[in-house]
């Protein structure tokens, strides 16, 4: 069969990067698949530490052959995240009409791969499915059937998408200024007001706070109306969260504590729409988990707001 490349992107993590390697090659179809590794440059002030792990991270994807074909890109300046993702995703899209996209801190079912090649062929051409995501938030109303839903947000935690929807990716997010007046269309972006994509947006279109691809793929596939396939129970674990990592902190607000690393999913839906019970439940959670604060500042109004409503609460 035409399995789907997939691509991983490194930086200076070796320990996290050989760990991720080890959990892709215990896949079913790992021998079966080629692997782009984009390996990011220093920064221009790199320190002497910081180039020293780069150079372990290439010494340990080069160390085996961790997939059926490894094909490794080694950048002498640093990208940064944001660019060196959509770059590679649009290059490697050059050349297949479907990907897998990794990160260097992901631990995987060694069902991950069946489960995501599975998916693209199935929905390869359904124009409304524009994502296939491996990671579920894990939340307790999802129960185990090993089944996979439809949702209408989108993951960066091992995902896979299709030339002919990442043609569909909007690098400069046009019309984002609405989020910013448009009181139902940003209601709308945060998944019903449960959680703030909106101002981490404006942030990476407004300031040099943020550099990622992601919430500018969600912006994308919320202007197309798509939507993203997901286990009902995850495939995937961050274990990126110690500090060390470009965009995870040292606190993970989904954790997984349940997580089975031995999960598959079986059964894939014919019905193309989201399942609005689960999604009701993904709302919920989110709304009562911990939510980043906004990436932009709040105007003078919005702090007058804030300050008024501490008071009231005592």
């Amino acid at each position: 069969m035409n399995r789907a490349p997939v691509i991983l992107f490194v930086y200076n993590r070796p320990e996290h990067t050989r760990e991720m390697l080890d959990s892709l090659h215990a896949n079913q179809l790992a021998n079966e698949t080629t692997l782009f590794v984009y390996c990011d440059g220093p920064k221009s002030n790199a320190s002497l530490s910081v180039i020293q792990r780069i150079e372990k991270t290439r010494a340990v994807v080069k160390e085996k052959t961790w997939c059926g074909k490894v094909i490794v890109i080694e950048k002498n300046d640093n990208n940064g995240p944001g660019h060196m993702v959509i770059s590679g995703v649009t290059e490697v899209l050059q050349q297949y009409d479907k990907v897998i996209v990794v990160e260097d801190d992901l631990l995987f079912s060694p069902y991950f791969l069946t489960y995501m090649n599975t998916a693209l062929l199935k929905y390869a051409h359904v124009k409304k499915v524009m994502q296939v995501s491996g990671y579920n938030f894990p939340v307790k109303a999802f129960k185990r059937s090993h089944s996979a839903m439809f949702l209408p947000l989108i993951s960066s935690w091992g995902w896979g998408t299709w030339k002919r929807a990442w043609n569909q990716l909007d690098v400069n997010a046009i019309g984002y200024e609405a989020l910013k007046t448009n009181g139902r269309l940003r209601d709308k972006f945060n998944l019903d007001a449960s959680y703030n994509y909106a101002d981490m947006l404006i942030a990476q279109m407004e300031t040099t706070h943020v550099d990622a691809w992601c919430i500018r793929w969600w912006w994308s596939v919320f202007m197309n109306k798509g939507i993203t396939l997901f286990p009902d129970h995850s495939l995937v674990e961050n274990v990126g969260w110690d500090g060390s990592g470009t965009h995870c902190g040292t606190k993970n607000n989904f954790p997984q504590p349940n997580w089975d690393k031995h999960y598959s999913i079986n059964t894939f839906t014919n019905t193309i729409r989201v399942n609005n019970k689960a999604y009701h439940a993904l709302k919920h959670y989110l709304r009562t988990h911990t939510v980043p604060p906004p990436a932009v500042p709040k105007n003078l109004w919005q702090r007058a707001i804030s300050f008024l409503r501490r008071k009231l609460n005592g």
